[in-house]
């Protein structure tokens, strides 16, 4: 800068131009290699002062300075305005970073609000109960769950109250005395179980937390209060306590011995029967196994059980021999694996039985039973050869008696042939009771295997049968659809036979006999019967003279009759021989009748027989 001083001073008036540009150049360049823009009119000041003074004391022409002080004035407004348009451009910059910053923050407050809100709703829809109180136990927010408990419509109008303006001092106190707890403490009471009364007057039980809200100086300013009704649970858990001492006094009186072992078959827990048995109390078996208490053998073999059962996780019913007091006796035992809900097995409960006095009783009973089977075979083989063995004197008296009539008939008075009359009467009766004892005997010593047959077929030959007796009383018998079922052919011949005969003798006079027969198939729900056989129901109906409703079961009894012979003949055998029937085919048959309407025989037979080995080889 000296060398260009002193160029300066010695230049002359016609030489400027070249002297100007040169100035210029160096003034610019000066501006260009600044770091700084902002230093632009500060630097050309700085400049213009020591061209100033420079020409003061060098004297330089002062037309030259002039011009230099101009051009160094044009310099520093270019370097002004370009000043000028970075600071603008500068603003510009940070006018759009703060909108950004403006936006953001909006965006950030509206998602504030939105939080605020949704978090509002949530809790003012929750169903518990969520209030917040000052330091003085006045309430600065309540939901609406709570509010409705405390019996107000708007959460704002509880804003200011303490809980003593809402329910009974006697319930009140006690969250007030929490509320002081938590303040002196400052430790929170979680789900502390509190009585109180609702809006409508009831004692509901809730599960009550509160907890202290701190400021910045971590100073208590103010209560969150939680609450949940568990009113429902607490009647719950107080029906359970009580199903469980039902339970445990049940366990502790039942005669059952029982007891609970876990998976090594260690005793958990055993009913006072169980220790009584070894004349020792609960306490002193359980943590023990059955190598504490039985020999060898039977406990080794009580824990093979148990193993298998944990093992196939299914309930067995075993019959062992076990030792009480030193005596041998007989038990039932069931054993249960009591199995989680992940499926594994946590223990077996077990319960038995002593069945000793019942096994003996069985035995007696079998025993007993064989005697009467063998005996019913000896009165059934005696009934039917008595009948057999009958039949042959009886036809001769009959026989006899009627030669007698005929070749005597004129020399006889009239009382004698009257006797002579009776007698072949009481002879014809005799045959034919005999012949119906004979029927219902070989109900069971004559019987034939179930077979498939269509009882169509089977009702259309007994009506062939009685076609004359159908002639003689104008009968009309309508016979519906009828299935094919297993049984014994000619029993159940005989069965339609003395039930359609029976409905023909006993018609009403002057009135012919209609007699109709149905069926239809039930299923074994449908008749509440266990299992799921299916049944014929047969139906045979008729509109006869009826009988009195109080005899409906007695009509089925042997030799049972509600007419004299001189008005009905028969012996009282026809219903029983069906009952018997229909009892040897695993039926029943049952009779309702009203008095000069009709009776109606129900009879229910299985469509499928149970096999059994004694069917098989009748």
């Amino acid at each position: 800068m000296s060398q260009m001083y002193k160029g300066l001073k010695n230049t002359k008036p016609g030489n400027f131009c070249p002297l100007s540009l040169l100035m210029l150049w160096l003034i610019f360049s000066v501006f260009l290699n600044s770091p700084n823009i902002n230093a632009y009119p500060a630097q050309a000041i700085n400049v213009a002062n020591s061209v100033i003074f420079s020409a003061v004391f060098a004297e330089i022409n002062i037309f030259m300075v002039i011009s230099i002080i101009l051009i160094l004035a044009v310099v520093v407004l270019i370097g002004f305005f370009f000043h000028q348009r970075t600071l603008s451009k500068a603003l510009e910059q940070k006018n759009k970073e703060l909108d950004i910053q403006i936006k953001e923050r909006e965006k950030a407050e509206a998602a504030r609000a939105q939080e605020q809100q949704l978090l509002k709703t949530l809790v003012d829809n929750l169903p518990d109960f969520i209030c917040i109180k000052d330091t003085q136990g006045r309430f600065i927010f309540s939901n609406s769950a709570h509010s409705w408990f405390l019996g107000c419509n708007s959460s704002d109008s509880l804003i200011g109250k303490k809980i003593t303006d809402f329910i009974p001092m006697e319930y009140a106190s006690v969250f007030e005395n929490d509320d002081k707890q938590v303040l002196q403490t400052g430790q929170p009471l979680i789900c502390q179980e509190r009585l109180a009364i609702d809006n409508l007057g009831q004692k509901r039980w809730l599960s009550w937390t509160v907890i202290a809200i701190k400021n910045e100086k971590q100073q208590i300013d103010s209560l969150l209060c939680v609450g949940q009704d568990i009113t429902a649970r607490k009647k719950a858990d107080d029906a359970l306590r009580e199903s469980e001492k039902r339970y445990r006094t049940l366990i502790a009186t039942l005669p059952q011995r029982i007891f609970y072992k876990d998976v090594n078959s260690v005793f958990i827990s055993v009913n006072p029967a169980f220790a009584a048995d070894l004349n020792l109390t609960p306490q002193e078996i359980v943590g023990k196994t059955d190598f504490d208490f039985f020999p060898k053998e039977l406990a080794e073999k009580y824990i093979a059980d148990d193993r298998r059962i944990i093992l196939q996780k299914k309930t067995e019913t075993i019959e062992e021999i076990n030792i009480s007091c030193g005596k041998k006796r007989i038990v039932e035992v069931v054993k249960t694996p009591v199995i989680e809900e992940d499926g594994t097995v946590s223990g077996i409960l077990g319960i038995f039985t002593d069945i000793t006095e019942r096994k003996i009783a069985e035995a007696k009973l079998r025993a007993f039973t064989t005697k009467l089977e063998k005996s019913n075979r000896e009165l059934q083989d005696f009934a039917y050869i008595a009948s057999h063995d009958l039949q042959e004197p009886l036809r001769k008296i009959v026989v006899f008696g009627e030669r007698l009539r005929n070749r005597c008939i004129d020399k006889l008075t009239d009382d004698e042939k009257f006797y002579l009359d009776r007698m072949h009467e009481a002879g014809r009766r005799m045959q034919t009771l005999i012949n119906d004892l004979l029927t219902f005997s070989r109900v069971t010593t004559q019987a034939h295997p179930f077979v498939p047959i269509n009882l169509k077929n089977v009702i259309r030959e007994v009506l062939i049968d009685l076609e004359m007796r159908i002639e003689q009383t104008k009968g009309k018998i309508e016979v519906g659809d009828m299935p094919v079922i297993e049984a014994d052919q000619l029993q159940i011949r005989q069965l339609f036979q003395n039930l359609i005969g029976n409905s023909l003798k006993f018609h009403k006079l002057d009135v012919p006999p209609v007699i109709n027969i149905t069926s239809r198939i039930l299923s074994s729900a449908q008749l509440n019967k266990p299992g799921d056989t299916e049944w014929c129901e047969i139906i045979v109906k008729d509109n006869g003279i009826g009988f009195d409703p109080k005899y409906a079961e007695r009509v089925f009894q042997m030799f049972f009759r509600l007419h004299n012979r001189t008005t009905y003949e028969g012996t009282g055998m026809g219903l029983a021989i069906c009952k018997k029937i229909v009892e040897r085919h695993n039926g029943e048959i049952s009779a309702e009748s009203t008095p000069g309407v009709g009776t109606t025989f129900r009879i229910l037979l299985p469509v499928k027989q149970e096999r059994d080995e004694g069917e098989n080889t009748q």
